[in-house]
């Protein structure tokens, strides 16, 4: 059986936004409790009644208060961001965190969001692909050159590389074209309000879909391996929350 890992979500605080002091204390306590990962959902205009902080803004600062903690979007919408500026911000996490940072990806659903950035979603997919492929190449070669229907550039190089010229980059998504986009592009599956049914008929498509692309399904890890607890609760409930989160759940998990 895999080792189920467990990780933290941040972001969509639906009973109210922790002060920075309560989001640091539980960064602090996650780091010291043994908890997997922190996750942050990612959009540039707020979905709800309070506000989304900047997510590369946050992922720095747990970057600069850890030691062991992994951590990631889930997802950051690629398609909003020009890639150049997404693989020279995942690179310098990667310097302040080596080794620590997962880039988790994804399509973004809200037409306002593109539309205030002077964009069309209808674009997204091949914007997303093509991101992908562009980030890939700037984190392991040096003066690139890249001549896409969306993205064009000659002689880039982004420094200082990853330290293993590569970050980990997960898809989110559960469409047969998300899925398709896991098994030809990805390291990973970040599924999102899933079924046990409808995780494991993802993972049975990815592995069809790897093996047609050439790839082996075994080198793409799936996201719920890592069990993510999104807080519902007050800010100033919310250590003692995930105190028990960290005390009860974990122990359980990991004796099975």
């Amino acid at each position: 059986m895999e080792k189920v890992r467990m990780g933290i979500g941040f972001g969509g605080w639906r009973l109210g936004t922790p002060s920075a002091a309560t989001m640091f204390e539980l960064i602090d306590k996650a780091e010291q409790w043994g908890i997997d990962s922190i996750w942050l959902s990612d959009h540039i205009l707020d979905s709800g009644a309070h506000p989304e902080l900047d997510t590369p803004t946050m992922l720095a600062a747990i970057a600069a208060r850890t030691t062991r903690l992994k951590m990631g979007p889930s997802v950051l919408l690629v398609p909003l961001r020009h890639p150049v500026i997404v693989a020279k911000i995942f690179a310098t996490l990667d310097y302040l965190a080596p080794g620590r940072v997962i880039c988790a990806v994804g399509l973004g659903a809200n037409p306002k969001e593109f539309d205030i950035l002077g964009m069309t979603i209808e674009h997204r997919a091949g914007k997303l692909d093509e991101g992908i492929v562009l980030m890939r190449k700037l984190w392991s070669e040096s003066h690139v050159t890249f001549n896409g229907k969306y993205y064009r550039l000659e002689d880039v190089t982004i420094e200082p590389k990853p330290a293993r010229r590569n970050i980990h980059l997960w898809v989110g998504g559960r469409s047969e074209f998300a899925l398709k986009r896991v098994a030809r592009l990805a390291d990973g599956w970040f599924a999102s309000r899933v079924t046990p049914q409808q995780f494991q008929e993802g993972r049975q498509k990815i592995a069809e879909c790897a093996r047609a692309y050439g790839r082996a399904a075994a080198d793409i890890e799936a996201g719920l391996t890592k069990f993510v607890l999104w807080p519902a609760c007050p800010p100033a409930d919310l250590i003692e929350q995930v105190d028990r989160f960290a005390h009860r759940l974990i122990p359980e998990f990991s004796a099975v």
